[in-house]
């Protein structure tokens, strides 16, 4: 896969997947508004449902009170088979058994407690007195006269009802059960299907508190919802009820902010998989390129001593060069090194695959560092003399020992004085350092040669990684050497790192823990 369209298809991404979770955040957003405006009109319609319902029930107890205070039925009824025969000389009335008129008689009457008795009604010819007192009379009225005073009555009441709503002040606090209000909320509540938290109070047109529940006590932050109170009142001052919710927003965008976390989490999971993808692409590629640089290399390295020996044999077969002219010793010795070389490239190809597969065994021995460090630097003398290059050693570790492989330590160690050889400048000028600090070997190769890079620096432990030098191929070596440096310091419990400078030079520093001895 082209470089240049990973990035193009990484760069769509990038915009495609931030631009789907902006419109997501924002019809979630939406979805929260319209939630509070909704929540805004239900409240707002049950907060006048319940001033229509504590201004009906107001209006209801008046016209029970006030029919409560009006007198008994003015007249009660009495059905008689009497006939009227006129008044006596000494006042009494006479009435004999003819007829069966429902007599009315005034209840507001004195005389009332001595009506005739109609129990009598059996007796034909019976005659019955009723004495009219000085101040009242017997009143005989027809049905249709009672029917007249029930229509008198109803205005009686309704006057009286009006009388009441436009005279009497009433403090709200005599008007209002404040216990009886908040379970008229909290029902009325319930029905919308709305269990939230709230808090109430009643307060007049100057925002002062008439009743309210214990925690009232809104902040600004906090909507607060109010309707007018008995709103047919003509001359009380207006007072209104006002609910707040404690935990509005939680509530109405406790949903919403649950999916918006979903949301998130989703396309987050998405731009994470989207990026480990890219960077397992981009991964993929680059190590494809450094085997490629690695077989290029591996190549180059491979045919340099397979040439050189297919060269000295075809000196040996050439039957026109005379017997004498040939120098089998010299032939030999360039046979066998190239052999020695071509050997030893394969051989640090197998051991990089066997410690990638964690399949390789070490030989441990008890190594006195400083002894063991002498001889493997005499040993490399004298590649640094033919360049005519300067070897300086600070050898100071000699009582120290260390459990290691002496093979692959050594191995370790000319790998960092073939790196101080290849890049430096000119005369190459390495010092070599050993001291123990803290229980722990610290082992030193230092070289005044190109340094390394930054951008590089992170890089040189990786397997196959070599400097770019372009297409010139200057530098010889696979790109393993570091790579094996630091599995073989690991492998043996230690640590390895780099200090460099471009155009100063190089210093990696080596530290394996020193060998305890047991009591």
């Amino acid at each position: 896969m082209n470089r240049y369209f990973i990035w193009i298809l990484s760069a769509c991404m990038a915009i495609i997947l931030p631009g789907l979770v902006i419109v997501q955040l924002f019809w979630i957003s939406q979805a929260g508004t319209i939630k509070e405006q909704q929540f805004d009109i239900i409240i707002t319609k049950t907060l006048s449902d319940i001033a229509d319902q504590l201004e009906t029930s107001e209006a209801a107890n008046r016209v029970s009170n006030a029919y409560l205070k009006l007198k008994q039925p003015k007249y009660k009824e009495k059905q008689i088979n009497y006939s009227y025969k006129g008044t006596s000389p000494n006042g009494n009335v006479q009435i004999s058994m003819q007829s069966t008129d429902i007599v009315w008689v005034a209840e507001n009457d004195s005389m009332e407690s001595t009506l005739i008795n109609p129990e009598n009604s059996g007796i034909a010819s019976q005659t019955e007195t009723y004495q009219i007192s000085p101040e009242g009379k017997l009143n005989l009225v027809t049905t249709t006269t009672k029917e007249q005073e029930n229509e008198n009555e109803k205005l009686i009441l309704v006057e009286k009802v009006v009388e009441e709503m436009f005279s009497k002040k009433a403090k709200i606090k005599d008007r209002i059960n404040t216990v009886a209000l908040q379970n008229q909320i909290a029902q009325s509540l319930r029905e919308k299907g709305i269990n939230d938290t709230f808090e109430f109070a009643v307060s007049d047109s100057k925002k002062n508190k008439q009743l309210s529940s214990t925690a009232f006590l809104p902040s600004e932050e906090q909507k607060l919802y109010q309707t007018k109170l008995f709103p047919s009142d003509a001359l009380q001052n207006p007072n209104y009820l006002q609910v707040y919710f404690p935990y509005r927003k939680s509530s109405i965008w406790g949903s919403a902010g649950f999916m918006a976390g979903i949301s998130l989490f989703l396309s987050g999971m998405v731009i994470l998989i989207f990026s480990a993808t890219i960077f397992v692409v981009l991964k993929q590629k680059k190590l494809s390129e450094v085997k490629t640089d690695f077989v290029n290399n591996m190549t180059h390295e491979l045919k340099t001593p397979i040439s050189t020996i297919s060269l000295a044999s075809q000196m040996l077969k050439d039957n026109s060069i005379p017997q004498e002219m040939k120098n089998l010793s010299t032939i030999a010795q360039i046979i066998d090194e190239e052999t020695k070389r071509l050997s030893q490239q394969v051989e640090k190809v197998l051991q990089m695959a066997k410690l990638e597969k964690g399949k390789h065994t070490f030989r441990l021995t008890d190594l006195q560092v400083d002894k063991w460090m002498n001889e493997v630097l005499q040993n490399y003398a004298i590649q640094i003399d033919n360049k005519n290059g300067i070897l300086h050693k600070y050898l100071n570790a000699s009582e120290a020992k260390i459990m290691v492989d002496e093979t692959h330590l050594t191995n370790v160690v000319l790998n960092l004085l073939d790196n101080a050889l290849k890049y430096s400048k000119n005369i190459p000028d390495i010092t070599v350092r050993t001291e123990t600090i803290n229980g722990k070997l610290q082992l030193s190769v230092e070289d005044k040669g190109i340094g390394i890079t930054k951008e590089h620096k992170k890089k040189i432990f990786d397997p196959f990684y070599r400097v770019p030098s372009g297409n010139v191929h200057n530098t010889k070596g696979f790109g393993l050497g570091l790579n094996y440096v630091k599995k073989i310091i690991e492998s043996h419990g230690g640590k390895v790192g780099v200090t460099s400078e471009p155009g100063k030079g190089t210093k990696f520093q080596i530290t394996i823990p020193l060998k305890t001895e047991k009591l």
